[in-house]
C-alpha cells in the first residue's frame, strides 16, 4: 500500500492542473455537474478531527445493604356504618312587574331654508397703469492703491564655514633604538608625507534665480453708461412700422428706436384684438383695453326634502322563561366487606455479591491516512527545492490504551442485586376481619322542568330617510370695464464700457537658493627622520626615543549650510521620551539646544511645538500625552531664556499619522515632535511687495425713475355675503309605556345535610415495613482522551479553481496583498507566484480549513477577492 501511494503521489501533485478545462460532457475523470468554460481541480482537503475526553468505568458504583425489620403499632379507628347524605326542599321561582318606555317614533331633524344675501361693494379698478419717468446718472470711479507681489519669497541660505581646532601632539623624530658598544648602528634617511591639515569641504552659496514675469493688470474696471430711447411722438408711424414688419421706428427728429421681438409681438397682438392705442406727452404708449368684470356672485337656492318614516311591528317580551323543580330522595344499600386486621409485611435477607477482573483495550485515535510532502521529484526543474517535493499518502496506525475493569458477576436466581450485596424479600400475608354498613346508592337530586317565555307585539314609526335639502345653483352676473394698459414706456438702454488693463513686470522665483560643496583635499608636508636600517649587536644600551612638538589644523566640523527660517515646519527626530510618559531622555537636550540657539539668533521668529503619538492606548490618553510632551520641550526652551510670548504648544494625539500603526517602524515614525516656525530675520511672510494704482468702479451708471401713479375709477357690483343655507330643528323621538313580567329569582333547591354514622374497630397497622439501609460506594473511573476523525481529507473532492490563462499578474498581486494584510508574509507583492507565496497560501488554507491547492474560489472568497 505504501509503495502504491508513493507511486501515485507524482500524479496527485499535478491534479490541480490536469483538469484545468472541463469538456461538455462529464465522465469518470472529471467532476459531475461541471460547466463548460470553468476549471476544476482535486485539491488537498485536510483531515478534520475532534478530541473527545471520556471517563472509562473501572469499577461500577455500588451500595452496601443493612436490613431494617418491619415494626407494627395498634390502631383504633372509626368505621362508617351509614354514609352521609342530603335532604332537598324546593323554592319556586318569583317574578316582579316591570314598566319601561319603548320607542314609538324615532327622533329626526326638521329643516327650514334661509335664502342667500348680498351686499353692494364699491372698489377702485385700474383705468390707467402706473409708469416711470427716466433720468440718467453717469458711472463714478475712485482711485485705489494696493500692494502687488513684486518678488516671491524664498528661504535664503547662509554658509556655515568649516571649523578647525588646533591640535598639538608629539611626533616621532627619531625612533628608540639600542646602542651597541662594539658595532654601531647604521641609519638610512627616510622622507615621508605627514598630515598637516585634514581635508574639509568648502561650501559656495548659489543664490536663488528669478524669471521676469509680465502680466496684464486691471487699471480701470469695466462699467456701463445709460442712454434714453427716443420718445414716440408719431403713433401712426409706429403702427405702420410694426404692420410693415420693421423692428425699428424713426422719429421726426431722425432718431431711431429698435424694438425687441416681444415688444413687436405685443403691439401686433393688441392691434389685432381691436385695442385702441394712445400716447402721452412723455412719449409713453398706452393701449385702451375692455375686460369682463364681476357684477354679482353666483349663489345657490335650497329646497327642503322632509324626513320619511316606515311603520315597524315587532315581538316584545311579556314574561321571561323560568323552571320548576321536583325532589328525588337519596337511596342506600347494605354492604358487607372484609377489613384489615393486620397489614401484610416483608422480611429481607442479604449476602455479598461476587466480582471478577477483566482487561479491555480502548482506541484513543483511529487509524488514518494523511498527505505529506516528502519525496523529491527527480524530474523537477525548479531551483527552489521546496517546489520539487511531492505529496505522499502516509498511513497513520491507530493508537490504543489498556484499561483494567472490576466487573460484577451477579446474584443467584431469586436474589436482587443491591450494589455490593444480594438481597431477597420474603412476603408475610395480611390478616382480615368482616364488617357490615349502609352505603349510599344514589344521592338526593332534583328534576328541572323549563317553562317558556311569553311574548306580545308592538308597533312604532321607524325613520326611513332623514330630512335633507336640494340645492339649485344661480349663475354669477358679469359686466365690462375699460382701462388703459402701458405697453411701451419710455426706457433706457445700457452701453457696456470694457475694463482697461496695463502691463506690470515683477520678479518671480525660478529656483530657490542652493549650495555647492567643493571638497578641499587634506594637506601634507614632508618630514625627515632617522630610521634604523640594521640594529646593533653585541652589547645593548637603551637610548630613549626623541620627540618634538608640531601643530596642525584638525577638522572639527565640516562645512555645511543652514536655511534661514521663514515659516517652515520640521520634525525633531532626536527628541525622545520615556515610554508612556512626558519625561525627556538626556539625549534630547542636544536637539533642544539647537532650537534655543536658532530662536536666539532669529529674534523675530515665533514657533509652535506640536506633539504626536501612535495609536496604542485610548484616543483621549494619547491626546493628553502628546500635549504634555510638547509642553515638556516648551518648558525647557522657556527656562533657557526664550520668551514664552514667542512659543506655543499643542497636542494632536494619534489623529495625524505619517506612517502605518500596524508595524513597529511605522509607530516609531508616528511618535514625533514637530517644530513649526513663523517669521524670522526678515519678518512677515518674506514676500516683497510693490504698490500699483488703478481705477475701480465705485458707482455704476444707473437710471432713476420718477413714479407716475396709476389712475383708478369706481365700479359697483353685487358680492355674495352669505350663501343660501338650511337651519335644522331637532324633532325628539316618541315613546309609550309597556308592562311585562321579569324573572326576579329562578326556582331553587334548599339542601339539608344528613351526617354519616360511625362505629369503632382496632387492628394491627404496619408502622414501618422491613427495609434495607444502603451506603453508597462511588464508582471508579479513568479519564481517556480520544481523537476522532470527523471528516476524512485527501485529494478526494473537486473544487472550482481559476483557470491557468486567468491567473494574471494582477490576480497574484491581489492575493499577495491579502495574505500580507492577514499576517502571512509573502514579501513584496510582485505578482510572481513563487515558493514564498505558495507556502504562505498553503499555510493560510490549512489554518482556515480550506482546500489546499492553487487559487481555488473558496480560498479567494476567504481572502475577500472577487
Amino acid at each position: 500500500m505504501k509503495k502504491l501511494s508513493l507511486m501515485l503521489s507524482l500524479f496527485v501533485l499535478t491534479v490541480c492542473a490536469s483538469f484545468a478545462q472541463v469538456s461538455n460532457g462529464p465522465d469518470q475523470g472529471t467532476p459531475l455537474n461541471a460547466e463548460a468554460g470553468k476549471c476544476y481541480a482535486k485539491c488537498l482537503i485536510e483531515d478534520q478531527y475532534e478530541t473527545v475526553t471520556e471517563e472509562v468505568l473501572t469499577r461500577a458504583a455500588s451500595t452496601r445493604v443493612d436490613v431494617v425489620p418491619a415494626t407494627y403499632e395498634t390502631v383504633t379507628e372509626e368505621l362508617l356504618t351509614k354514609e352521609a347524605s342530603t335532604s332537598l326542599s324546593v323554592s319556586p321561582a318569583t317574578f316582579e312587574t316591570v314598566t319601561d318606555e319603548i320607542l314609538v317614533k324615532e327622533a329626526s331633524t326638521q329643516l327650514s331654508v334661509s335664502p342667500a344675501t348680498f351686499e353692494t361693494v364699491t372698489e377702485e379698478v385700474l383705468v390707467r397703469e402706473a409708469g416711470k419717468a427716466v433720468s440718467l446718472t453717469a458711472a463714478k470711479f475712485k482711485t485705489e492703491s494696493e500692494q502687488v507681489l513684486v518678488k516671491e519669497n524664498t528661504n535664503g541660505l547662509r554658509a556655515i564655514p568649516a571649523k578647525f581646532e588646533t591640535v598639538t601632539e608629539e611626533v616621532l623624530v627619531k625612533e628608540a633604538f639600542k646602542q651597541l658598544q662594539v658595532v654601531p648602528a647604521t641609519f638610512e634617511t627616510v622622507t615621508e608625507e605627514k598630515l598637516v591639515q585634514d581635508a574639509y569641504d568648502v561650501i559656495t552659496v548659489v543664490p536663488a534665480t528669478y524669471e521676469t514675469v509680465t502680466e496684464e493688470k486691471l487699471v480701470k474696471a469695466a462699467y456701463s453708461t445709460m442712454a434714453t430711447y427716443a420718445p414716440i411722438l408719431d403713433l401712426d408711424g409706429l403702427i405702420s412700422a410694426v404692420e410693415s414688419g420693421s423692428n425699428s421706428y424713426t422719429t421726426a427728429s431722425g432718431a431711431v428706436r429698435t424694438f425687441t421681438n416681444d415688444e413687436i409681438n405685443a403691439i401686433r397682438s393688441l392691434i389685432g384684438s381691436g385695442a385702441r392705442l394712445s400716447k402721452d406727452s412723455n412719449g409713453n404708449v398706452y393701449a385702451t383695453l375692455t375686460e369682463t368684470v364681476l357684477e354679482k356672485d353666483g349663489y345657490n337656492t335650497l329646497r327642503v326634502i322632509p324626513a320619511t318614516y316606515e311603520t315597524v311591528t315587532e315581538e316584545v317580551l311579556e314574561k321571561e322563561a323560568y323552571s320548576t323543580l321536583r325532589v328525588i330522595p337519596a337511596t342506600y344499600e347494605t354492604v358487607t366487606e372484609q377489613v384489615l386486621a393486620k397489614e401484610a409485611s416483608t422480611r429481607i435477607e442479604k449476602k455479598p455479591a461476587e466480582y471478577t477482573t477483566e482487561t479491555v483495550t480502548i482506541v484513543t485515535a483511529p487509524a488514518s491516512e494523511k498527505w505529506v510532502k516528502k519525496k523529491a521529484d527527480p524530474s523537477c526543474l525548479s531551483a527552489n527545492p521546496d517546489d520539487c517535493l511531492v505529496w505522499c499518502l502516509v498511513e497513520v496506525p491507530e493508537q490504543t490504551r489498556t484499561v483494567t475493569k472490576r466487573v460484577k458477576v451477579g446474584c443467584e436466581a431469586g436474589w436482587t442485586d443491591n450494589g455490593d450485596d444480594c438481597t431477597r424479600v420474603i412476603d408475610i400475608p395480611a390478616e382480615y376481619t368482616t364488617r357490615t354498613y349502609q352505603k349510599l346508592a344514589s344521592a338526593a337530586t332534583t328534576e328541572r322542568n323549563p317553562v317558556a317565555a311569553k311574548y306580545g307585539t308592538r308597533t312604532y314609526q321607524k325613520l326611513a330617510s332623514a330630512a335633507t335639502t336640494e340645492s339649485t345653483p344661480v349663475a354669477l352676473k358679469n359686466g365690462s370695464r375699460t382701462y388703459k394698459k402701458l405697453i411701451m414706456p419710455v426706457a433706457t438702454y445700457r452701453n457696456d464700457v470694457p475694463a482697461q488693463y496695463t502691463t506690470r513686470t515683477y520678479q518671480k522665483l525660478a529656483s530657490g537658493p542652493t549650495t555647492t560643496v567643493e571638497t578641499v583635499p587634506a594637506r601634507y608636508e614632508t618630514r625627515t627622520y632617522q630610521r634604523v636600517a640594521t640594529p646593533a649587536t653585541v652589547t645593548e644600551v637603551e637610548v630613549p626615543a626623541k620627540y618634538t612638538t608640531r601643530s596642525y589644523k584638525k577638522l572639527a566640523a565640516n562645512a555645511a549650510t543652514e536655511e534661514t527660517p521663514c515659516s517652515q515646519s520640521m520634525t525633531l527626530d532626536n527628541i525622545n521620551f520615556q515610554s508612556g510618559s512626558a519625561v525627556l531622555l538626556q539625549s534630547s537636550y542636544a536637539e533642544i539646544s539647537k532650537l534655543e540657539a536658532m530662536l536666539k539668533e532669529q529674534g523675530g521668529m515665533t514657533a509652535k511645538l506640536v506633539g504626536h503619538t501612535d495609536s496604542d492606548g485610548s484616543e483621549a490618553a494619547n491626546l493628553t500625552l502628546s500635549r504634555n510632551r510638547a509642553k515638556a520641550v516648551y518648558d525647557v526652551l522657556v527656562n533657557s531664556g526664550i520668551s514664552a510670548s514667542r512659543l506655543s504648544y499643542e497636542g494632536k494625539g494619534e489623529s495625524q499619522p505619517v506612517a502605518t500603526n500596524a508595524t513597529a517602524a511605522g509607530k516609531r515614525q508616528n511618535r514625533r515632535t514637530e517644530f513649526i516656525s513663523y517669521g524670522g530675520s526678515t519678518g512677515g511672510d518674506c514676500n516683497e511687495y510693490g504698490t500699483r494704482t488703478y481705477q475701480v468702479l465705485d458707482v455704476d451708471a444707473a437710471d432713476s425713475y420718477t413714479d407716475i401713479a396709476a389712475e383708478y375709477g369706481t365700479r359697483s357690483f353685487q358680492r355674495l355675503v352669505t350663501d343660501a343655507s338650511a337651519s335644522s330643528t331637532d324633532v325628539p323621538a316618541q315613546y309609550s309605556t309597556r308592562t311585562y313580567q321579569k324573572l326576579s329569582s329562578d326556582a331553587s333547591v334548599n339542601t339539608t345535610d344528613v351526617p354519616a354514622q360511625y362505629g369503632n374497630r382496632s387492628y394491627q397497622k404496619l408502622a414501618t415495613a422491613a427495609t434495607v439501609r444502603t451506603s453508597d460506594i462511588p464508582a471508579e473511573y479513568k479519564t481517556i482522551s480520544k481523537r476522532q476523525l470527523v471528516k476524512a481529507g485527501g485529494f478526494n473532492e473537486w473544487r472550482e479553481v481559476v483557470c491557468a490563462d486567468d491567473i494574471t499578474t494582477n490576480l497574484v498581486q491581489r492575493v499577495q496583498s491579502a495574505l500580507n494584510a492577514r499576517g502571512y508574509d509573502v514579501g513584496t507583492a510582485d505578482g510572481v507566484n513563487g515558493a514564498r507565496t505558495k507556502s504562505a497560501l498553503a499555510k493560510f488554507q490549512k489554518d482556515n480549513g480550506l482546500p489546499v491547492g492553487n487559487f481555488n474560489f473558496e480560498t479567494l472568497r476567504a481572502l475577500g477577492i472577487k
